[in-house]
């Protein structure tokens, strides 16, 4: 909440009595110079437009509901849920929309295959829920950057993984859902994505929450990418199989997509709901075109 403070106090355009004075007290109570550097390089002097002012007041508002939440101690699920929405709302309805996914996946395996597995569907939602808890670590600033990440940034996100086995093993979660969050970057055949160089072999709850982790982000988009249709979706999803992803979760996902009335009626409003998110609130990618060159697992969600 601190940082976001200390942003207001640098972005707006209100007059603030002692405004330098306040600023320098928030800088040594914060006590991060990483983190406060990242705030001061990423937010200009007066420079908040009047939407701009609200949105950060906003993200004030949602850390203070936050703050008020966590001294009630709900389960941590709750509070990682409040918590993302203050510092990154795309990365909350990122969760949200992988966890759905997940659940469409499992529940659209064959029967045997799905005997077959230690897992259920409880595991594989727990896991996608929790995915990218570590994100908590990674500061706000590098989360909703609009422009393109520089290699300070790349490595605070690829730290993100290992964040979140490490919270989620200090909060007492179950060692399946720990590795899930630690390893669903990584490909299929262990040749791409991070963190690398932990592993000889996926877990199968990672293998699913990787799939389900990628479709998400190929159809969401992203600021210097314009989302793909179903159809794109699945034809990377099949290109993948065997590399990228576990062929028999890519299958899974693809006959949900065919089959699945239930899993394509969600998806249709998910699709609208990007559609006037879009048409409202124009983005840079809409400004700015940017070349895309990174691979899904590479992808900041």
């Amino acid at each position: 909440m601190l940082l976001q403070q200390l942003r207001h106090l640098i972005g707006t355009k209100r007059a603030i009595p002692d405004r330098l004075a306040k600023i320098r007290e928030l800088k040594a109570m914060i006590g991060n110079p990483v983190a406060v550097d990242l705030v001061e390089r990423s937010t200009a002097p007066e420079s908040f437009s009047s939407r701009g002012e609200k949105i950060v007041r906003q993200r004030l508002q949602r850390l203070q509901k936050y703050n008020a939440t966590a001294a009630r101690k709900p389960p941590i699920a709750m509070l990682q849920k409040i918590a993302l929405q203050s510092i990154d709302l795309a990365t909350e309805r990122h969760i949200t929309d992988v966890v759905k996914i997940a659940e469409a996946i499992f529940e659209n395996l064959p029967p045997a295959q799905k005997q077959a597995l230690n897992m259920n569907r409880k595991m594989a939602s727990a896991a996608a829920a929790l995915h990218d808890f570590g994100k908590l670590l990674v500061p706000s600033a590098v989360l909703r950057k609009t422009a393109p990440l520089t290699e300070k940034d790349w490595a605070l996100i690829k730290q993100h993984p290992l964040f979140s086995e490490i919270l989620l093993t200090l909060f007492g979660f179950s060692a399946e859902t720990a590795n899930a969050a630690k390893q669903h970057h990584l490909s299929y055949d262990l040749q791409s994505g991070y963190p690398a160089g932990f592993f000889s072999k996926l877990s199968e709850v990672s293998r699913l929450v990787a799939v389900a982790d990628a479709i998400e982000a190929m159809t969401a988009g992203r600021f210097n990418r314009q989302p793909k249709s179903m159809v794109g979706a699945m034809k990377q999803l099949h290109a993948g199989e065997g590399t990228q992803f576990d062929p028999k979760y890519a299958e899974a996902l693809i006959v949900a997509f065919r089959k699945d009335s239930s899993f394509r009626q969600w998806w249709k409003a998910r699709r609208e709901q990007y559609r006037l998110r879009r048409s409202s609130e124009p983005r840079a990618l809409e400004r700015k075109r940017l070349p895309n060159t990174r691979r899904v697992l590479d992808d900041r969600q």
